[in-house]
């Protein structure tokens, strides 16, 4: 019996410490991969992924927008 997605990140994946928690996301059953630091041109063609990043945070869409476009891999803030 082979391990599902979520027992392989929950249970074999080396800790790591973070300010925002470590919860790793899953689509569809299966482990996101991470790919790296994003930055605001990396967030153009991923449009449909904004609104989740600032899910709960109760933001306006300019607000968000502006925080989008000063998003700069190995800067603050970073996606």
């Amino acid at each position: 019996m082979s391990a599902s997605d979520g027992e392989l990140v929950e249970d074999r994946t080396p800790g790591f410490v973070t300010w925002q928690g470590n919860h790793w996301l899953m689509c569809y059953g299966r482990a996101c991969i991470y790919l790296g630091e994003a930055d605001a041109i990396d967030l153009v063609g991923w449009r449909s992924a904004v609104p989740s990043m600032f899910a709960g945070h109760n933001r306006d869409p300019d607000e968000i927008e502006r925080t989008v476009e000063a998003i700069h891999r190995g800067d603050s803030p970073y996606a």
